[in-house]
């Protein structure tokens, strides 16, 4: 089955894969547009609620686990991130699971788009994203991954790596 995803004007976060137990799902050629802030009042128990994790964010893409496919995707014009893999366990509504690591290597990330995200076109959570690899065999490998007109950051990265981004532009 293919589905193609197009968001549009949306609220809250767009893609995500919510828990973290999510493997082997491929997300192939979506557009998500225009993702906006919660409106001020509304908690939906996630961190795109205003003052979850000490700031109020939306991204267009949630990654809670990497052993998935991401090929050919596009976040445009979000007021917050545009790519976030958030990579740590966490507690609350969601359950908490033993099986989701930040270690994760990711199974397929290429072609893909983040361009005009207010804050960032790519950012890592607080504790980052470890891939299993080594300097020269890298366990994330981001293949022509456009990232451009992010006026604060493109990449922000907090404790993260050994990735490699090839055959990208950045801009």
């Amino acid at each position: 089955v293919r589905l193609l995803i197009i968001m549009y004007n949306h609220r809250g976060h767009g893609i995500a894969t919510e828990v973290g137990t999510e493997d082997d799902n491929v997300f192939k050629y979506n557009l998500v547009a225009r993702t906006l802030l919660l409106p001020a009042g509304q908690d939906n128990g996630q961190s795109d609620t205003k003052g979850a994790h000490n700031k109020h964010q939306a991204t267009s893409y949630w990654i809670r686990n990497f052993n998935n496919e991401f090929i050919g995707n596009v976040a445009a014009g979000s007021s917050s991130l545009c790519w976030w893999p958030e990579m740590t366990k966490k507690k609350g509504r969601s359950t908490f699971w033993e099986k989701q690591k930040s270690t994760t290597p990711v199974s397929s990330f290429r072609d893909n788009v983040a361009h005009s995200c207010k804050e960032a076109g790519m950012v890592t959570y607080f504790r980052g994203w470890k891939p299993e690899g080594t300097h020269d065999e890298p366990g994330g490998v981001w293949d022509n991954f456009k990232v451009y007109k992010n006026p604060y950051n493109g990449f922000k990265f907090h404790q993260t790596g050994p990735i490699k981004i090839v055959n990208s532009v950045i801009a």
